[in-house]
């Protein structure tokens, strides 16, 4: 047997203690052994270790723990938004310190308070529905309401509301966040207004817009559908293409797929479009990559340039006649000097042959070519607005009365002539020289139309346009006008025709039958007027001519008692001749000296400044060519006038001077010549200067 040791007392005692604190059934100590002492003590080191773990790990969950509600409280507290508790009569129970930032109310005050307190009164209705569907649905219900700051100030703010669980599990309480959308709802304004502008932009827009996702257009404003011919909403959803010219459907693809790539490309650039009809019409296309709906997509712009194109045509028209007036201006002097020289010398060899009993028909050909070739000259410059016009206030009527005695000798009598005379027509501000020249030119141009015969109707009224778009002028005009309807029954024209009718030198008739400026000088008379003309024509169906001049108030004008029937007196007195040209200086000296007068010549401005000097007494009349190389004839009269105030001149030239220069000559000068002149026309204006009258 082995022998137990004695375990000493206070072991005992503990091991009685530790055993009497585990179990109240535990055996006496005395009966255990001192292995089985050991044993309890050592359960019971084990024990204690693990109540101080356990104590430990409570510590640390409990420092966790607090930390956790501080930086929750913090997140609550100090959210963007605010938190707010109420019950389900509104009373708040809790907020957070952006709730009570944003009501600037303080937290202890402010959980005492209805939140109705701080909703406006408009927005009362729309709070208290909130708050019931909240508890009705248990779900989580938004809406926007306006609200008011303890200080007074108005701001919008959102609530979403959700219903929670009090400790009973009852649904009688409401959790809100507030949000301030002040600042939202003003960008959302903002916004709203820019979109309205843009909208308004784009919908009143002169210019077409549509945007393309992929290959439909997903928009297209009221412009474009009224240029392409579609009726509103019919070009959304349709394919782009078929807005574009087949083609330009490849340079088009081609920077399309460019521009949403981000590469560079040209934004503007000129394409043909197509109408709903088929037709064609040249545009100007301005592209960009936009985000629509949230997708890529590309905003064109169309710009109709079929107008600017027209004015473009018309704006080269216009310079090529005026390029066309300037060279007619710089021939016509010389040309005029030439076809003077032969008329009036062919007019002296007839009365010289005339003296002696003989006659030569070749002579009133020559004569009769020389006044054509000077007609021809007259148009040109009429054309390109080079002649000035004496505008007068004259009744259109009697001007078409008196060329129609003409007509009837020239137009064949195949053709009817008709004439409808408003006879309370307005008076018009017109040259009647020219307003008889644009008839028969007009009327020719009819007669030529009808080889087999037809009718010629000229009509005159009173019109008042309201707004009128004038193809041959290029533009709108509206007011009171006397209009000029002249009309045929002819062949007609084409389109492609009428686009040139008033350009010069173009015809349709052969190389010996028309020059071409029998409309251009029309055109030319009729804006010299400040009128308008259109033409009207189908192949078959003759052509009409509209022209509209202003009505004017001014009195009606005196006539010119001038007559060609009466004798033309010669004289005795000294003329002196100045002209650059020694034909013309020659020619007017034979004609003057046959008529008895004294002729001195110059062959310049200067010259005839000194001839004026050395002859000064016996000089009664100086005729002055207009042109002349280093001094004209203006500054010539300039320098005589300064020698003696009291110089008789007559002015020579191509055509009339316009500006300043013809004021002056008006005032100083006694008279003006147009080159070419017959002998009794210079002997008439020497007479009228010499007299005075």
């Amino acid at each position: 047997m082995t022998d137990h040791k004695e375990e000493p007392s206070d072991l005992r005692s503990l091991a009685e203690a530790t055993l009497d604190a585990k179990s109240s059934d535990a055996l006496e100590v005395s009966t255990m052994s001192a292995e089985e002492i050991r044993q309890v003590i050592h359960e019971l080191r084990v024990h204690q270790i693990e109540l101080e773990m356990q104590n430990e790990e409570l510590r640390t969950a409990q420092v966790a723990l607090e930390d956790s509600r501080s930086r929750y409280q913090d997140l609550y507290d100090y959210a963007p938004v605010g938190y707010v508790t109420l019950n389900d009569q509104g009373l708040l129970l809790e907020a957070n310190l952006t709730t009570v930032r944003i009501l600037g109310v303080e937290r202890q005050r402010l959980t005492k308070m209805f939140f109705s307190q701080f909703v406006c009164p408009e927005f009362a209705d729309a709070h208290y529905l909130h708050l019931r569907q909240v508890f009705e649905t248990l779900s989580t219900q938004t809406c926007e309401i306006k609200l008011t700051r303890k200080d007074g100030t108005l701001f919008f703010a959102q609530l979403e509301s959700v219903a929670v669980q009090d400790e009973s599990g009852q649904f009688n309480r409401c959790r809100t966040m507030l949000s301030d959308i002040t600042d939202r709802r003003k960008a959302e304004a903002a916004l709203k207004i820019s979109e309205e502008k843009y909208r308004t932009v784009v919908e009143e827009s002169f210019d077409g817009v549509f945007v393309q996702n992929g290959t439909a257009i997903t928009f297209a404003n009221a412009r474009l559908h009224e240029m392409l011919g579609y009726d509103r909403g019919e070009l959304e959803g349709m394919d782009h293409w078929l807005v574009y010219h087949p083609d330009y459907h490849d340079i088009t693809r081609s920077r399309a797929q460019s521009r949403l790539r981000g590469e560079a490309v040209p934004r503007r650039y000129e394409v043909n479009l197509i109408r709903e009809d088929g037709a064609s019409f040249p545009g100007e296309i301005n592209a960009k990559v936009i985000r629509f709906d949230d997708e890529p997509g590309i905003q064109v712009w169309i710009r109709d340039l079929t107008e600017q194109k027209f004015l473009e045509k018309r704006l080269v028209e216009a310079r090529k006649m005026e390029a066309i007036g300037t060279l007619a201006g710089g021939i016509a002097h010389d040309f005029n000097n030439l076809l003077h020289i032969i008329s009036g010398h062919a007019e002296l060899l007839d009365m010289e042959l005339a003296e002696r009993n003989l006659n030569f028909g070749e002579l009133k050909a020559i004569r009769q070519a020389a006044h054509r070739g000077a007609d021809l000259v007259k148009q040109i410059l009429t054309f390109s607005r080079k002649i000035e016009a004496k505008f007068e206030s004259i009744n259109l009527n009697e001007e078409v009365r008196s060329t129609i005695g003409f007509l009837y000798c020239t137009i064949p009598k195949m053709i009817d002539i008709d004439t409808r005379l408003d006879e309370g027509l307005s008076r018009a501000r017109a040259d009647s020289n020219q307003i008889e020249q644009m008839l028969i030119n007009l009327a020719v141009n009819a007669k030529d139309a009808m080889p087999d015969g037809g009718k010629l109707t000229i009509e005159t009224r009173n019109v008042h346009v309201k707004d009128q778009y004038c193809r041959g002028c290029g533009g709108q005009f509206t007011g009171r006008y006397v209009l000029l309807q002249v009309s045929d029954t002819g062949h007609g024209m084409s389109d492609d025709v009428m686009q040139h009718i008033f350009e010069p030198f173009f015809t349709t008739k052969g190389l010996a039958e028309g020059t071409g400026l029998g409309l251009a000088t029309v055109f030319g008379i009729v804006k010299m007027h400040g009128g308008h003309i259109a033409c009207e024509s189908r192949v078959g169906k003759g052509t009409t001519f509209n022209i509209y001049f202003p009505v004017t108030e001014a009195a009606r004008r005196v006539p010119d008692l001038d007559s060609e029937a009466v004798p033309v007196a010669g004289g005795t007195e000294t003329i002196l001749v100045v002209d650059d040209e020694p034909m013309i200086r020659e020619l007017a000296k034979r004609i003057l000296e046959k008529s008895g007068y004294s002729v001195l010549t110059a062959a310049g401005g200067k010259e005839g400044i000194e001839v004026y000097l050395e002859h000064k007494s016996a000089v009664s009349l100086v005729i002055l060519d207009l042109i002349m190389p280093e001094m004209g004839g203006k500054q010539c009269l300039e320098e005589l006038l300064k020698i003696d105030p009291q110089v008789k001149a007559l002015i020579a030239g191509g055509f009339a001077a316009k500006g300043d220069t013809k004021t002056f000559l008006d005032t100083a000068a006694k008279g003006i010549l147009p080159k070419p002149f017959n002998m009794r026309e210079l002997l008439r204006s020497v007479h009228h200067a010499l007299d005075g009258s």
